[in-house]
């Protein structure tokens, strides 16, 4: 205890704030205290007012195609107004606060309620746009046109916050005794204790303003009727394609200013403005060239995509490897598949068989896809060997005998079956001998057209 510490100094501190120095059992002097471990709260705290609905957005006015025949015309194609977002509510007082007297304690008063934020303000709606068919361009002057954007909605107010319990006496002292120990004296101070307002609480915010809608756009097609739908791109699977082409077709446009010049006085639409210039065609045709039924890859997609006139990209998913021609008549791309896969399949080497000993030292693999025929299979080798006689272990009781490409000639092929000659890689014949431990580990690469991935083979063992 604080008091008994000090008791034979004849000095009473008590926090940082008062000295007062006694040789008398008694001390009557008042300190200033100020513990927030000693602080409790009267009161209920205020609840938070609900926030603001959002305001809905205005909507985009109609889209309009018309053919100018000389016709004075008059079009509102303008978009509704967005709306305003609602207040926030006000936050509601702490409630019960009557204070507690004469405590041991400081007191603080519960906080208010917390006002709602407002809400948003809605979009304004976008003007329409007009798409305009016409064969003498003097016709456009004569269709006067209103595609403004609504305006944006104001921000909902945020709600008032709440104030919270306030005190009714600021301090007050309290007289604290308690017994010396090993003396029967009792020792008695004031204490004095203070009480704090709750925090009245924060405003909401106000809710922000809704963005104003565009203007409508304008659009200009010379000719004076409507033009046939186009179709610039296409995903199709293989199984898809017959005997007839595939047709794309894209129609061009081109970006200019000054809609506003060409039609009534007084129009609202956006300045700039865009004009049909032609249209591009082009052909895709699908060749089967592969010995396997195009059924079996019937659900690749193909995505097709006119680039120019009379010529198509066609592109599949990076999962599948093809070997293709391309090649063009007229206004026809024509695509000639001779060999397709998917990429897994070019993964899927095993080790089969590991035999001989020195020279005929050989390690064969075979491929379950048996896809050999129609890929592109390099090889290379880390060959890693113990000492005659030594046991088999973990790796590092191995040592490099060899590393690096195994040469095309050391390979052979016999239909989906890979033997690959070791014994006759550049590694001394101690390290070929048959009782030999060996780890080997063999990066296989296979590839087809611009497409290749990668497969590790490992093999441990003693030769035999």
């Amino acid at each position: 205890m604080l008091l008994r510490s000090i008791a034979p100094l004849g000095l009473l501190l008590l926090g940082s704030i008062g000295v007062v120095t006694t040789d008398v059992p008694r001390a009557i002097a008042c300190i200033a205290f100020d513990w927030d471990g000693d602080t409790e709260t009267f009161g209920d705290d205020g609840y938070d007012g609900s926030d603001g609905r959002n305001g809905e957005d205005g909507r985009s006015g109609p889209n309009r195609e018309i053919v100018a025949d000389g016709t004075e015309t008059v079009l509102d194609l303008s978009g509704s107004d967005g709306e305003d977002g609602e207040d926030g509510e006000d936050g509601d007082r702490a409630r019960s606060c009557r204070q507690p007297r004469k405590t041991e304690y400081n007191v603080r008063g519960a906080p208010g309620g917390d006002g709602g934020d407002g809400g948003r303000g809605g979009d304004g709606g976008d003007g329409g746009d007009l798409t305009i068919y016409y064969s003498d361009r003097a016709d456009l002057n004569k269709i006067y046109v209103v595609a403004e954007g609504g305006r944006g909605g104001s921000g909902g107010r945020g709600g008032d916050g709440a104030r919270g319990c306030d005190c009714r006496e600021r301090d007050w002292d309290v007289e604290i005794c308690e017994t010396v120990e090993g003396r029967s004296e009792r020792r008695c101070f004031d204490r004095e204790f203070r009480c704090w307002d709750g925090d009245d609480g924060d405003d909401g915010r106000r809710g922000t303003n809704g963005r104003s809608g565009d203007l409508g756009q304008l659009t200009l097609v010379p000719g004076g009727e409507p033009l046939p739908e186009d179709r610039p791109s296409a995903t199709i699977s293989l199984s898809q394609f017959g005997d007839r082409p595939v047709s794309l077709s894209r129609h061009r446009w081109e970006t200019q200013f000054g809609a506003t010049s060409l039609l009534a006085p007084g129009s609202k639409i956006a300045d700039e403005y865009r004009e049909y210039i032609d249209t591009i065609a082009g052909d895709f045709s699908l060749r089967w060239n592969d010995p396997r039924a195009i059924a079996r890859y019937g659900d690749i997609p193909v995505a097709l995509n006119l680039v120019e006139a009379g010529k198509v990209e066609a592109t599949v998913p990076e999962s599948i490897w093809i070997a293709a021609a391309v090649s063009q008549e007229n206004q026809t791309t024509i695509w000639t598949i001779d060999r397709i896969l998917r990429e897994q399949e070019a993964t899927q080497l095993k080790v089969s068989e590991f035999a001989g000993s020195r020279q005929d030292l050989r390690l064969s693999a075979i491929d379950s896809a048996a896809k050999s025929d129609i890929l592109t299979t390099d090889f290379a080798i880390v060959y890693r060997s113990t000492k005659f006689g030594d046991r088999l272990g973990t790796r590092s009781n191995y040592d490099v005998r060899y590393q690096g490409e195994i040469p095309p000639e050391l390979v052979e092929l016999d239909y989906n079956r890979f033997t690959l000659n070791l014994g006759k890689l550049p590694i001394d014949d101690r390290y070929l001998m048959s009782g030999v431990g060996v780890d080997i580990e063999i990066e296989v690469t296979r590839s087809l057209g611009d497409r290749s991935a990668k497969q590790t083979l490992i093999w441990q063992g003693t030769i035999r």
